[in-house]
């Protein structure tokens, strides 16, 4: 279910997708791309447990018509460390990092303690988070 902070959390990184974008000199129409990807990144949530919910968010983006490989890609895999990055997946990933569950813009150290706080020190979730921040450094 998605929670009034995940809302939170989704439009923060909604806006820090469309900022970051623009930071990169990319258009308008990319970094309106970027706005839409960061809002729906976690849509998922809605309707499966937490583990899974990026695989749902994009499969909910395919099943409307998306077929960019890279938002897909960049959907799916924004909450894991991979090896092979694409400009949508560094924004994504940058964006989700450095926002918190509340929606407020924080460092990524900040996001981690966040993420910690949450669900304990040795969780998968922070284990993961820790993994995805040493990709992007």
């Amino acid at each position: 279910m998605i929670t009034e902070d995940r809302l939170k959390h989704m439009l923060g990184v909604a806006r820090k997708c469309y900022n970051i974008a623009k930071e990169r000199k990319h258009s308008e129409d990319f970094c309106k791309k970027m706005w839409f990807i960061g809002y729906t990144h976690d849509i998922g949530y809605e309707f499966v447990e937490s583990e899974n919910h990026s695989t749902e968010s994009a499969s909910m983006l395919a099943s409307f018509g998306c077929t960019d490989y890279n938002i897909l890609t960049a959907v799916k895999s924004h909450s894991k460390a991979i090896n092979t990055h694409n400009e949508v997946w560094e924004i994504l990933t940058l964006a989700d990092m450095q926002v918190d569950s509340q929606g407020n813009e924080v460092t990524m150290e900040e996001r981690l303690e966040d993420i910690k706080s949450r669900y304990g020190k040795v969780s998968k979730e922070y284990k993961t988070a820790l993994e995805v921040v040493e990709g992007i450094v």
